[in-house]
């Protein structure tokens, strides 16, 4: 900043080092102080906590904003989202607790993680208190536990997070997520899925807003649009998101995991690179995900669209199931392989494994109906070949 030189420096000196003005940085608390200010006498009295009301158990997560803790307020399991004010940090803590303690006491709906309170004095103590989702993060089931789901409940977790979507989407006061990422996709124990961290999220407060932050949230997940840092996009940035996210679900694989999270963005918004379609994948479904990760924003259904769409799918899965009850995989004739899709052009990505967990998976659901039609040891090894092939005899 030239005016924090002084009239006395000379611009020749090279002794000089230039440092940034104080006052940029006192703008920025000030703000800050009126940002918080606010919120305590916006929001209700009964969402006003005293931090010392909670009782810490153990540390469940971690991010550039602070911890995350499991608690226990008024004898209920919580969680304590613990923000640690960072003053060298290049983007503001308190502007986004604020933002995201702002938006979450607006929010009444049981696709989307219940707000408790939020303790507002202390800077220091700054926190966010929540339900406790005991399942974890759809992350963590899929890439961690590697957790095996059937059909029905994969779709049940689309839908879920489906409805939170269309829930914010539809407010009176739209909200933007922003960040929608298994990460902040949380799982109850049944299974049912919530949407939660809303800490880069947003109202939009006009469809003409061109006054967006550039690149908010997670580079994996985030819409071309968005990632080339543009400052007019709308809530179909958080359609592509969520198609990438069904992708995850379905598939049980990270997206684009053979590149960093900045490779993968810089693939899917400038060689329009998109995830490989698994032959377990129905038809409707390969459709449905072409649509929600068009490169053009408003080719991209709405989550009401997306909601018939996969009703639909989930009825017509429920339909094929075997009789046995058995839902771990679905096979139908109108199941799609599509490698040469424009939405596939880009850089090469490699096989998916699930294309080999999901044809091993069949040939053993086929192999042990073949089993069952022998009456004996005898009559089983007359149908194998002499390289332990199995020959139908029938």
């Amino acid at each position: 900043d030239e005016s924090a030189r002084g009239d006395y420096t000379n611009p020749d000196d090279g002794s000089y080092v230039s440092v940034p003005s104080p006052l940029g940085k006192l703008r920025n608390i000030t703000r800050e102080k009126v940002d918080v200010l606010l919120l305590r006498n916006s929001l209700p009295q009964h969402f006003h906590l005293q931090i010392d009301e909670v009782e810490y158990l153990e540390s469940i997560g971690s991010g550039s904003f602070g911890k995350v803790y499991k608690g226990r307020f008024k004898g209920k399991i919580v969680a304590v989202k613990r923000y640690q004010v960072n003053a060298l940090c290049a983007k503001s803590d308190v502007d986004m607790f604020c933002r995201e303690v702002s938006i979450l006491c607006t929010l009444n709906n049981p696709y989307v993680v219940k707000f408790i309170g939020a303790s507002l004095q202390d800077p220091s103590q700054f926190s966010i208190i929540t339900e406790y989702v005991s399942g974890g993060s759809l992350f963590s089931i899929l890439h961690e536990q590697k957790r095996l789901l059937n059909i029905i409940s994969k779709l049940n977790i689309a839908l879920d997070v489906a409805n939170g979507m269309n829930y914010l989407h539809n407010l009176p006061h739209p909200i933007i997520h922003r960040d929608l990422n298994s990460h902040n996709i949380l799982l109850h124990e049944n299974e049912q899925a919530l949407v939660a961290d809303f800490g880069e999220s947003r109202f939009l407060t006009s469809l003409d807003d061109d006054n967006m932050t550039k690149q908010p949230g997670n580079l994996r997940w985030m819409a071309p649009e968005v990632f080339a840092q543009c400052t007019r996009y709308s809530v179909k940035a958080d359609v592509f998101s969520y198609g990438l996210c069904l992708w995850e679900i379905l598939s049980g694989e990270l997206p684009f995991a053979h590149l960093k999270p900045a490779a993968a963005a810089a693939d899917m918004a400038y060689r329009h690179t998109r995830p490989p379609m698994a032959i377990t994948f129905p038809k409707d479904m390969t459709n449905l995900l072409q649509c929600a990760w068009h490169s053009i924003p408003d080719e991209r259904p709405n989550f009401v669209t997306i909601l018939d769409e996969l009703g639909r799918i989930k009825e017509t899965q429920a339909n094929s199931l075997p009789s046995n009850g058995n839902t771990n995989f679905v096979f139908s004739d109108n199941q799609a392989l599509t490698a040469e899709s424009p939405s596939n052009t880009g850089r090469e990505t490699p096989p998916l494994t699930g294309h080999v967990t999901a044809l091993r998976t069949r040939w053993e659901m086929e192999a042990f109906t073949t089993t069952l039609k022998s009456s004996s040891m005898d009559d089983m090894k007359k149908q194998l070949t002499e390289y332990g092939y199995v020959v139908d005899s029938t």
